[in-house]
């Protein structure tokens, strides 16, 4: 997936306008064969959904409710599967002289400093970084981007047993020590 780095960089500057998911209280709810697989692609009846577009607005109406991922409108819910989290960050943004952005496979942006909410979690039997994007939904690294941090020897921090990286204000876990977790 390409990214157009100038209009991501204008976005940092005015706030994502997300639909008040949280004000609606739908009364239908239904299921609908749509899956986020683990690369993070929206795949509807077996298809990829190929147009960007259809997955970032998808992607703004989707909450994680109950234990369960929903596309949510005013009017109904609908029940989707995701094989592990809806998001993947795919890219940092941002130089030494502003706050780093992570930027998602859906253009969502979040911010690398003191708010970043990251966990470690395990998948398929590998401890690896999560961020929270918003409420309940999850990002979790790309591959490329936990190598890049994870070669960036000279950024790393040790603390209880886990390997962090840091970056300005923000830390990221990047794994637990070997026979420390």
């Amino acid at each position: 997936m390409s990214f157009d780095l100038e209009a991501l960089l204008a976005r940092i500057d005015s706030p994502n306008s997300l639909p008040p998911v949280h004000q609606w209280h739908p009364t239908v709810e239904r299921t609908m064969d749509i899956v986020i697989d683990a690369q993070g692609r929206w795949i509807h009846e077996g298809d990829v959904i190929e147009r960007p577009a259809i997955c970032q607005l998808l992607s703004s109406i989707l909450v994680y409710e109950g234990g369960q991922y929903f596309l949510k409108s005013p009017v109904e819910k609908v029940a989707i599967q995701v094989v592990d989290v809806p998001f993947i960050a795919e890219l940092l943004i941002g130089d030494d002289s502003e706050t780093p952005y992570f930027v998602t496979q859906t253009e969502d942006l979040i911010a690398f400093d003191t708010t970043l909410d990251a966990e470690l979690r395990e998948y398929q039997g590998v401890s690896l970084p999560y961020i929270k994007v918003r409420n309940n939904l999850y990002a979790r690294l790309s591959r490329a981007l936990f190598f890049a941090f994870a070669d960036n020897e000279a950024a790393h921090q040790f603390k209880d047993g886990v390997c962090y990286y840091q970056q300005k204000d923000g830390l990221l876990p990047l794994g637990a020590l070997s026979g420390q977790e």
